[in-house]
């Protein structure tokens, strides 16, 4: 097996905080946030042998860069989630925009994640990577992003196993020292292109363990509820009917709430008494507890459909400029799954779809 987080390697410092950190509570120390400063204690300098029963287990150490966006960094998380359940060994650290780092730590898959402040332009592309320099080795890179930047990210890692995606663009194929093949099917799915990683770490591809198990705060709208996010990063993927859909089905199931998330408002919100517009009010925390709460998700080709499909909610996704073969919530067919193309006001998936809630 590859090496591990310390190499097998420690010293008297390692002994010393070793049953610290096996026993204290989660919480803030130095800084740092809960469930990350453990990790911290594996960059540190090991320059002798850990003694006694505090010794180290070997880790394949695993850096994988997937920065963005919301949609791409929950299907990474189900393939993450795959290897985790096969290979116990494999001690993951994480690349990812810091908008985005709740959601990777509420994954529970990861050890350590490295923030990528995009906003700060170059400032932040080169502070990730000094972050990035000075966390050791690393038994293997997974760019699953595949441009230059995140090329540039695995370029700086300590690693001898660079591997990258076939389909990688902006010349991010470069910084690589292996590329993997695409599925040979005419319309690969955006899940089954990044489980093309799973046999560089001796993993088969498989749906059987694509669910992470988010942890999130408690519940805090009152059930039943319907949860719809009428809004997409980019406007061309905007189904424009939105607010007739909401007002009929609040008509329609009087006894459920429905409720509209996103980061922003943008343009006017339905009239209905069981209603209520969280747009604006919706962190990346309070998402994944109104997914997992939900009766349903009704979203475009957006993050919260992915979610949605991860936490194992049925969903209804529609698309309008983008292909469903390969963007719908993955796996397509799956319990729960629905999606219809660029779909009237009325539409008979909406049918399906709500009978199958009930």
């Amino acid at each position: 097996m590859g090496g591990g987080l310390a190499k097998g390697r420690g010293s008297p410092l390692c002994d010393l905080l070793a049953p610290f950190a096996a026993s204290r509570p989660p919480g803030p120390l130095c800084g740092l946030p809960a469930g990350e400063w453990r990790s911290a204690l594996c960059v540190l300098p090991c320059p002798g042998a850990c003694r006694g029963k505090h010794r180290p287990v070997a880790f394949h150490r695993l850096l994988v860069i997937k920065p963005s966006s919301l949609g791409d960094v929950v299907q990474a998380l189900q393939v993450v989630a795959a290897l985790k359940a096969r290979r116990t060994d494999v001690a993951v650290d994480w690349v990812v925009r810091d908008c985005f780092l709740d959601l990777v730590r509420a994954s529970g898959l990861v050890d350590r994640i490295f923030p990528f402040f995009r906003e700060s332009g170059l400032r932040g592309l080169l502070s990730c990577c000094r972050q990035i320099r000075g966390a050791g080795h690393f038994d293997s890179v997974w760019d699953m992003q595949g441009l230059f930047r995140s090329g540039w990210m695995a370029h700086r890692a300590r690693s001898d196993r660079k591997i990258g995606r076939r389909d990688s663009r902006e010349w991010a194929r470069l910084f690589y020292t292996e590329r993997l093949s695409l599925p040979r099917k005419a319309v690969p799915h955006a899940v089954e292109i990044l489980m093309e990683f799973l046999p560089t770490l001796a993993v088969e591809r498989s749906t059987e363990f694509l669910r992470p198990h988010f942890a999130s705060p408690a519940q805090p709208v009152p059930s039943p509820y319907l949860l719809i996010a009428p809004e997409s990063r980019v406007a061309a993927k905007n189904w424009p009917h939105f607010a007739a859909l909401t007002e009929k089905l609040c008509r329609r199931r009087p006894s459920w709430r429905v409720l509209w998330v996103g980061q922003r408002r943008s343009g006017p919100a339905p009239r209905a008494d069981n209603f209520c517009d969280l747009r604006g009010q919706t962190s990346l925390e309070r998402l994944i507890s109104l997914v997992q709460g939900a009766l349903g998700v009704i979203a475009n080709d957006s993050g919260c459909g992915h979610l949605a499909a991860a936490l194992g909610r049925p969903v209804l996704s529609l698309f309008v400029a983008t292909d469903p073969l390969r963007f719908a919530p993955y796996p397509p067919a799956g319990e729960g799954h629905f999606f219809a193309r660029n779909p009237p006001p009325s539409f008979p998936e909406l049918e399906i779809f709500l009978d199958y809630l009930g």
